[in-house]
């Protein structure tokens, strides 16, 4: 294959425009097993966390195995007999990570009653294999609940966090996140919530249950309606009442957003902090999607991170540079998801902020899946995303797009965290982020990557503002090795230099200056980060353009991967999950030994 050199793409970057502040919490993950990155959040979900019982750590697979109650979250007796042990064990190993720990909570009405093993149809919910969930206990908390009862009070498991960690704002769980995927219980747990989930149905619980964890930690930021997919956030997977409390509403996320502001205000209080969504890319190269294969779809997964944002990136069938090749752009408008979510967000419920905390675009031990995953913290950056957490299991390419941000010289060095003007000419073939970094303003970052797979590609770069930038410096990792390297000193003539980019490479570059811009941002009310949590100090930045078996846990604390070829269309998923933590490695050993498939 030969290898060629592109016509120069232009970037240019304006330190002094578009600064705003980027979330330390976008470099986050569910699964954490066999990586070394200093992920900045962690978080505990997955379909498992439906059905789990903080009381007894007991939890149901559901459809991913045999609708089985067991202890597959937590299956040591000395340590698992206690209250929330499977919470605990995520929240102290985030916090000695110095991770933003999102703890998800119960909302579908009825957690495991027992470890038993299959609950069959007979035994649908309500019946004695299941506890119900009830928001508030009405009567003295106790740190030691009754496991006799009928019930399930989730205010009393947050006073519990609470006793243990504190609140929020001194320390504690920062979040919690409303559930998992509501809006396809019906299919992961048909035993649980059996009917669909209806569109008024979901505000309902959604309310009810934040306005529980308010009244015991004000301070704790609640995260709705974590929806699966396309389909969820449009229709909530096709709502029985969705066409009769749609209105003039084009997308579900809409009328949540409205709904819950409504709630909040006759509450006194927000109910929602920030608006959660799950992302796995639709789209398709030579058959297969982009979850799946690697070489064979590389194409398509470098480009598929446009659809996150590109009001231009519409659909083709035959050229992932021009569009996805997804049942979601050949039906339906032009994705730009966080972009449009924004938007919505400013319509309906202005100051909520946006998490993804599931989302992958596969091939983690391969180039293409490095890259793809590069562009996307760069556009979490650009964009305002508040809370990112990949999940499946670390990849070293994936882990090198992480340490791009996070560590880029091997010794700690990361991107700034105010982001700024960036822009290219040749969004196709080379994205660019650019940030400051308020504890070293003379510093200046610049990502490039190319997501060419077969051309390098030279970028002739610009800095505009009156700071003039004398040194630089880079490093990167391509497609000869996931290691990132020092790619040597940036020359600079007038505020420009130019470099060459191998093919399927993602470099960081680091100018510095004796004459720093000014920054002009605002801390948030939360400082960045929580007390005891991250550090402020991370973020991704700036632009890319112009303007059957017990089901796995995502982000269990020692959380290993996952994989899993998801699909919306029609709310049905293959899955190939690996398992998550709260199994000791000798089990777990014997668990795959058995060849079992796991998903969340």
């Amino acid at each position: 294959m030969t290898v060629r050199l592109s016509t120069a793409a232009t970037i240019t970057v304006d330190p002094t425009q578009n600064q705003a502040l980027i979330s330390s919490y976008v470099y986050g993950a569910n699964q954490t097993d066999g990586s070394t990155v200093q992920f900045t959040s962690r978080r505990l979900g997955g379909n498992r966390m439906t059905g789990y019982n903080w009381e007894n750590n007991f939890s149901n697979a559901g459809s991913d195995w045999n609708q089985s109650n067991d202890t597959y979250l937590c299956n040591e007796p000395a340590r698992c007999t206690a209250p929330a042990a499977t919470l605990i064990q995520f929240v102290d190993a985030s916090k000695a990570a110095g991770a933003y720990p999102l703890v998800t909570l119960q909302m579908a009405g009825y957690v495991s009653a027992d470890s038993d093993g299959t609950v069959t149809a007979a035994q649908v919910a309500p019946s004695s294999r299941w506890k119900q969930v009830v928001n508030v206990k009405g009567s003295p908390f106790s740190l030691t609940p009754d496991t006799g009862d009928d019930s399930v009070y989730m205010d009393e498991l947050i006073n519990f966090l609470v006793k243990k960690y504190g609140n929020a704002s001194t320390g504690g769980v920062h979040g919690y996140d409303l559930d998992n995927e509501p809006d396809i219980w019906a299919t992961t747990h048909p035993l649980l919530h059996p009917k669909p989930v209806g569109a008024k149905e979901l505000v309902d619980r959604s309310v009810a249950l934040s306005s529980a964890v308010k009244s015991v930690d004000p301070s704790a930021e609640v995260f709705g309606f974590v929806s699966y997919g396309y389909s969820g956030y449009v229709k909530l997977q096709d709502a029985p009442d969705w066409a009769s409390v749609k209105g003039n509403y084009k997308w579900y996320v809409e009328y949540y957003l409205a709904s819950m502001k409504a709630a909040s205000d006759a509450a006194g209080k927000r109910l929602l902090d920030v608006v959660d969504l799950h992302y796995y890319s639709e789209a398709m190269g030579n058959g297969v999607r982009v979850q799946s294969g690697t070489a064979d779809n590389a194409a398509a997964r470098v480009q598929s991170t446009r659809s996150l944002w590109d009001a231009t990136y519409g659909y083709s069938d035959t050229d992932p540079t021009a569009g996805e090749n997804s049942w979601i752009t050949q039906w339906n408008d032009l994705i730009e998801l966080i972009p449009r979510v924004q938007r919505y967000i400013a319509a309906d419920y202005p100051g909520t902020k946006l998490a993804i905390s599931e989302y992958d675009f596969g091939a983690a031990a391969h180039i293409s899946g490095g890259i793809a995953q590069a562009d996307a913290l760069g556009l979490f950056g650009k964009y305002g995303v508040y809370f990112a957490t990949r999940w499946g299991e670390p990849g070293v390419f994936t882990d090198a797009a992480y340490r791009l941000y996070l560590d880029y010289d091997g010794q700690g060095a990361r991107f700034g965290d105010v982001t700024v003007q960036a822009a290219t000419s040749d969004v196709v073939n080379v994205a660019t982020y650019a940030a400051l970094d308020r504890a070293q303003p003379n510093l200046l970052h610049v990502i490039l990557i190319n997501r060419n797979l077969t051309s390098s590609q030279s970028a002739a770069v610009k800095v505009a503002g009156s700071s003039v930038y004398q040194t630089g410096h880079a490093y990167g990792f391509d497609a000869t090795g996931s290691t990132l390297t020092d790619r040597g000193s940036v020359t600079l003539s007038n505020n420009m230099f130019s470099l060459d980019l191998p093919a399927t490479s993602a470099i960081h570059v680091v100018l510095t200056t004796d004459s720093p811009p000014a920054i002009n941002v605002e801390s948030p009310s939360d400082g960045g980060s929580p007390a005891g949590g991250a550090t402020s100090g991370a973020g991704g930045a700036a632009t890319t353009s112009d303007g059957g078996t017990p089901n796995g846990l995502g982000g269990a604390s020692s959380g290993s991967g996952a994989t899993d070829n998801k699909s919306d269309g029609c709310g049905c998923r293959a899955s190939n999950r690996s398992p998550s933590s709260g199994l000791a490695l000798s089990v777990l050993a014997a668990l795959l030994a058995f060849g079992l498939r796991r998903r969340r």
